[in-house]
């Protein structure tokens, strides 16, 4: 099905600093001394997502972008790292491989908890139904897989580099991104900002 040319295909989420995309990229290169069938994402493109909103009408950008400054302003700046690394749907079939998330992630949930509840007043409610009950986990995707991976070989990467970890990173704010999908890979943009606590209501 064609998509409406209209519709602005969108995802929110948290940007990382140039340390840390290169700390990946170096775990990049180590497993693609590997051989494994796997697509590398770009570092410049490994963003810590909160919310995939798919396509949105320019419309919903205003309310959207309200609901993500309301949630913003109830959590203050926090600190994370990435941590080792794992696979969905797991090890021994690995499809999305992705760098852990460790640090203040109690702070990390509750972001995306309150977006999760500040978007259903414009209707973007979570979806499947059933994931509601379950905490927020964030990850880095930076590899899929083209086809079967050795998940023998995959659980050795893994087991080798379960003590990988960048240096810490503070977390300001959450962005709103407009995804174009491209032959050669996507390309993002960015669409709005929404500061956390301390930068949203700076103390005089």
């Amino acid at each position: 099905m064609k998509r409406d040319e209209g519709k602005i295909r969108s995802f929110i989420a948290i940007e990382l600093p140039v340390d840390i995309l290169q700390a990946i990229r170096s775990l990049q290169d180590q497993l693609k001394a590997e051989k494994l069938n796997l697509r590398w994402v770009e570092p410049g493109n490994i963003h810590l997502t909160l919310k995939f909103l798919g396509d949105i009408s320019p419309e919903d950008l205003s309310p959207v972008s309200r609901a993500m400054e309301k949630a913003a302003e109830q959590v203050q700046i926090f600190e994370l790292h990435a941590k080792g690394i794992g696979a969905f749907p797991g090890l021994n079939r690995p499809r999305v491989v992705w760098a852990g998330i460790g640090g203040e992630t109690e702070s990390l949930g509750r972001l995306a908890g309150l977006l999760d509840l500040e978007l259903m007043a414009p209707g973007f409610e979570k979806e499947p139904i059933e994931k509601e009950t379950r905490p927020f986990k964030g990850h880095l995707t930076f590899a899929r897989a083209k086809e079967a991976v050795d998940p023998v070989r995959m659980t050795e990467f893994a087991g080798r580099f379960k003590t990988f970890k960048t240096p810490g990173f503070s977390v300001h704010e959450m962005v709103l991104f407009k995804s174009r999908l491209k032959s050669e890979g996507p390309v993002y943009e960015k669409l709005f900002e929404a500061p956390l606590g301390e930068r949203a209501n700076p103390k005089i």
